[in-house]
């Protein structure tokens, strides 16, 4: 995203961008499924939705799938977040606001949705 779009994408643009992004990435994973390869999909998966395409896609490829759910209190994500900010080293800028926003918009994960459930509170941050 960052290295074609810069690290504050206008807001009005995001969805967008985000989109063109999702279609390039979901077809580079699936051809990495097909020719054999292990992959790690990091994208968040903030709706059921998101997380449903995905495993569906996987699984009619023949994948075998695990999610992971990382478990932080919000103000130790929203301090990552701004120590991040100071140096973003190709990760996109989040204000405030916007996290506020994005955790408006997460669907947490449904108890028919196997997955194993990592602590990640203690995980020190990179320094900036």
């Amino acid at each position: 995203m960052t290295g074609l779009y810069g690290n504050d994408p206008p807001a009005e643009h995001f969805q967008n961008y985000l989109a063109a992004i999702m279609r390039e990435l979901n077809a580079e994973w699936q051809r990495a499924v097909v020719n054999g390869r292990d992959v790690i999909l990091d994208y968040g998966f903030w709706t059921r939705s998101e997380r449903d395409i995905a495993r569906s896609a996987a699984q009619t490829l023949g994948a075998a799938t695990q999610l992971y759910a990382l478990n932080c209190p919000d103000a130790i994500a929203r301090q990552r977040i701004r120590i991040r900010n100071t140096n973003l080293h190709g990760s996109l800028f989040i204000a405030d606001a916007t996290y506020d926003l994005l955790l408006q918009r997460f669907e947490p994960l449904q108890s028919d949705e196997p997955h194993l459930s990592v602590d990640s509170s203690a995980v020190s941050p990179p320094s900036s």
